[in-house]
């Protein structure tokens, strides 16, 4: 018989359904316990259940064909195959099956080979760890057991066992108004981050882990009157505008926007949403908020009120991440526009060959943001930073004329 060679990368000819099951369940049994560590054998007798072609399930070719890819794996040293024995004064009958009572030993030296073909590099031991602490505690982890066996979380200065322990805390958590932060800072070690990027864990539980939103804070000023909303990207220069007396600045509500903050999914939605007012805030705070949702993207907000609708600005740095942030308020106020008279001095200090370039602000990996809805951001704006290759922050800006 010719045995193919079986040290390269790819599985060998003999290779088949049923013959990669019976060695993936070899490797489960490594995985739990490595072969040195072990008193027994890796043996099993073939069976219907872990060799079913050969018990009825298939034609009489497909039988043949299955039983001689077994003892070509024996030959190329992978397993040892021992055959039905012949008793003392017994005669095995004219017809019988050769592999009635043969059994397969999985062999030791073969493990590196099996598991290049699967594809299933040797475990480390903190992944053992984390699989026997699984196993411990597999009461809850339900029909999902496996994918948590599979997925090890590692926690720098914990034990596997205590991270899993921690998660099984988490799945019978009963429902109650804490945050994604408060539960994970209660459950993970102090560390409030944690489960904001395991999302897919926390669907994995069983149950539904549910925890109350974590509201947008957006800080807000108001003059007496206002006939626009303008929102501010940085702070200093939100402070800057509301001491400021000039006739543009005094018709219009400020908002300071926090970098990203009000580019949230949260922006128009009143339940995740806190407005925090300036001390000296002069208008009525209902009046602002009628007009901040009604003039939010009427889909979005379900709310349909044009009689309180005003015009939103966004005002920012230039530079590509003020343009993705006023790119992005576009899903919560669709006809937002980038304010003239704030980034129109910023302008023409790129047009005089002032501003900084990318790698003095460490703002070379800003992605390039080539359209945002706005006609003067897009006509004007990016055109420039493209022409120029520099940066302006709001903060320059100290007056208006």
């Amino acid at each position: 018989m010719n045995v193919p060679m079986t040290n390269a990368i790819n599985p060998p000819r003999w290779w088949c359904a049923e013959i990669e099951k019976y060695l993936s369940r070899q490797l489960d049994r490594l995985d739990r316990q490595p072969i040195e560590e072990r008193t027994n054998r890796l043996a099993e007798k073939i069976r219907e259940r872990n060799f079913p072609t050969l018990f009825g399930n298939g034609d009489s070719d497909e039988m043949d064909s299955l039983w001689e890819s077994i003892e070509d794996m024996a030959l190329a040293g992978v397993v040892e195959l021992q055959k039905m024995r012949r008793h003392v004064g017994v005669e095995v009958g004219v017809g019988s099956d050769p592999w009635n009572n043969a059994s397969l030993e999985f062999l030791p030296e073969a493990e590196d080979r099996v598991r290049i073909w699967l594809n299933r590099p040797q475990q480390t031991a903190e992944e053992m760890a984390w699989q026997l602490a699984v196993n411990l505690q597999k009461d809850a982890f339900g029909k999902q057991i496996e994918w948590w066996r599979r997925n090890v979380d590692s926690v720098a200065g914990q034990q596997e066992a205590e991270v899993v322990a921690r998660w099984r805390q988490l799945a019978i958590h009963l429902p109650s108004n804490l945050t994604l932060r408060q539960l994970s800072a209660k459950y993970f070690f102090g560390d409030s981050k944690w489960l904001e990027t395991r999302e897919q864990a926390l669907h994995k539980l069983p149950g539904l882990i549910s925890y109350a939103p974590r509201k947008l804070i957006l800080q807000v000023h108001l003059p007496k009157t206002f006939n626009g909303i303008l929102i501010v990207e940085n702070q200093d220069t939100f402070l800057y505008l509301q001491q400021l007396d000039h006739p543009i600045i005094n018709q219009l509500a400020l908002v300071n926007s926090g970098g990203f903050r009000s580019n949230s999914d949260r922006a128009l939605n009143r339940q995740a949403l806190h407005f925090y007012y300036s001390e000296n805030s002069r208008s009525n705070h209902q009046s602002f908020e009628q007009a901040w949702f009604a003039s939010g993207n009427h889909q979005q907000t379900q709310i349909q009120q044009p009689s309180n609708k005003l015009p939103v600005w966004y005002w920012g740095d230039l530079d590509w991440a003020g343009m993705s942030i006023l790119s992005g308020l576009q899903k919560s106020f669709h006809h937002i526009d980038a304010w003239q008279p704030g980034y129109q001095p910023m302008a023409q200090m790129l047009e005089q060959g002032d501003g900084h370039v990318p790698e003095q602000a460490a703002k070379q990996n800003q992605p390039v943001i080539t359209h945002t809805n706005c006609k003067y951001a897009d006509d004007y704006l990016i055109l420039l930073m493209l022409k120029h290759k520099r940066f302006v922050d709001q903060e320059c800006v100290l007056g208006f004329g």
